[in-house]
């Protein structure tokens, strides 16, 4: 099982319903996709990238995300 070198954490922007950006952030901890930025605790970088989904429920966690791959 790989484990954690780092602790970062994935932020990324959206276009809402109404047309306004909004910044959101996967949780480290559970892969769960929040409206605003990342906490302070760990440090943030705006990326196209790969997510890894342990199982299906993970994965209908994840938002459709523009330049996000999930395998």
């Amino acid at each position: 099982m790989p484990q954690r070198l780092w602790k970062r954490c994935m932020e990324f922007t959206m276009k809402n319903s109404a047309g306004n950006i909004e910044k959101y952030f996967i949780d480290p901890q559970n892969g769960t996709a929040h409206k605003e930025s990342c906490s302070k605790q760990f440090s943030t970088f705006l990326n196209e990238g790969t997510l890894t989904a342990s199982d299906k429920k993970s994965l209908e966690k994840i938002p459709n995300v523009p330049g996000l791959l999930v395998s």
